[in-house]
């Protein structure tokens, strides 16, 4: 069963918890994520970074998520599949 999703506000993200044998993760829905993504990560606690992804998604996104890690001060690493 899904169920339509408003993403036009700014409100909260939807958070998706990913269940895994021993460790989850959460995956964040929502607009303006990507810009917020280096101050998210730095409330984590890492200093480095792997942008792991297609050559089609990072030629979209990838410079935007460079520019919000880079000015929460992480250093990257960037790995691109065809």
């Amino acid at each position: 069963m899904s169920a339509a999703v408003d993403l036009t506000g700014a409100g909260s993200p939807i958070v998706v918890p990913v269940p895994l044998e021993g460790r989850r993760y959460d995956i964040l829905v929502g607009r303006g994520l990507l810009a917020q993504a280096g101050a998210r990560i730095a409330a984590l606690g890492p200093s480095a970074v792997a942008i792991v992804t297609d050559t089609r998604v990072g030629s979209l996104y990838g410079g935007a998520l460079a520019d919000a890690l880079g000015a929460a001060e992480h250093e990257e690493a960037r790995h691109a599949e065809g």
